[in-house]
């Protein structure tokens, strides 16, 4: 059985204006599926911005831009087989592109998605949502929040799954050696207190302990 995925693409277009691109990728999903062929179109998309850059030394230089960077995912997806990845539509013959930063709409509502990546290009991430069949849908996945891809390495047969979890991990590193961070923590906004000295605890406890006495 397949195992279906999507992959968007969130950042600046080739003319500079915002840009989320989807695409469908109806088979080997799975993060040793996936995280590898983002690595490729990654890295391919930097060596082509650098070229471009000291070729025509460039005022600003160029970056990486969604219309780039899907191109070369599909090109990365295609095989003997054909195109493994492709422009997806929103099932109104509409094709999945549109002209503004990332939004959870953009994920569609195809119910049988097993896993979600977004390649957001304004912060070099790549963060991977699902694991595998829930019925969940695209958007709830995306709101339960990211998962490791290394757990899926748990969900195969005893004897595959140390290959497996190596695999990832080499995917991993690819796709961090582009500069991208994979599922990156959040940082907290809290600001850690300080401490409270003995003195002003045993304050506290003495008000608690000792009653009032009004004045006469």
């Amino acid at each position: 059985m397949s195992t279906r995925s999507i992959i968007v693409i969130t950042g600046d277009g080739k003319h500079g204006t915002a840009q989320t691109i989807r695409l469908y990728k109806h088979s080997d999903g799975y993060p040793t599926g996936n995280l590898p062929i983002i690595a490729e179109a990654l890295t391919k998309a930097k060596e082509q911005c650098k070229e471009t850059n000291e070729r025509f030394q460039i005022d600003n230089p160029r970056t990486p831009s969604v219309e780039q960077v899907t191109g070369l995912l599909i090109g990365s997806a295609t095989d003997s087989y054909g195109m493994g990845a492709r422009l997806d539509d929103d099932g109104d013959g509409k094709t999945a592109v549109y002209n503004e930063k990332f939004k959870p709409k953009h994920l569609g509502n195809q119910g049988d998605l097993e896993w979600v990546y977004i390649v957001n290009l304004d912060n070099n991430t790549v963060k991977v949502f699902g694991g595998g069949y829930t019925g969940d849908g695209p958007q709830r996945a995306y709101k339960k929040g990211v998962v490791d891809p290394r757990e899926y390495a748990n969900q195969l047969k005893d004897e595959y799954q140390a290959n497996e979890l190596q695999e990832i991990e080499t995917a991993i590193k690819a796709v961090e050696d582009t500069g991208f961070k994979l599922n990156p923590k959040r940082k907290s906004k809290k600001k850690n207190k300080p401490m409270e000295s003995t003195e002003d605890t045993i304050a506290k406890i003495v008000h608690v302990l000792v009653p009032f006495k009004a004045s006469a």
